[in-house]
């Protein structure tokens, strides 16, 4: 019997950060679609949190203060974006909110854009 040999990541987690101009093309068809498809959000919530798992590009690209704001504001977008999704049902993909609930997230959504700006300027990739 062999051992299965593990992956070699260095420090990257489960794998290495999404480069950031990815990352605002995602961001921006997320926008685009009212940041209400769950999966999507999902998607990019992992592509966004990558910038942390991955400790080398965390550590060493002199931004570790940008991106711990980035996922802050982040945070904040994401759970009043999928905060009513187990009333609404787990096979509803698009989610449904007030036009008040919209204007939130686009208003948190402003500041996502400028902080992915600023760390696309700052990006050392």
């Amino acid at each position: 019997m062999t051992k299965l040999q593990e992956p070699n990541y260095g420090n990257c987690g489960i794998g290495p950060a999404t480069q950031v101009p990815r990352l605002r093309r995602m961001w921006r068809r997320l926008v685009d679609a009212s940041i209400a498809d769950k999966c999507s959000i999902r998607v990019f919530d992992g592509n966004l949190y990558s910038l942390m798992d991955d400790e080398g590009y965390y550590e060493n690209s002199g931004n570790r203060k940008l991106i711990n704001c980035l996922l802050y504001t982040w945070d904040g977008i994401r759970n009043l974006a999928l905060k009513d999704e187990k009333e609404q049902g787990w096979d509803a993909r698009i989610i449904e909110r007030t036009e008040e609930e919209q204007e939130k997230i686009n208003h948190l959504a402003q500041y996502l854009d400028a902080e992915l700006m600023e760390l696309n300027a700052k990006q050392k990739f």
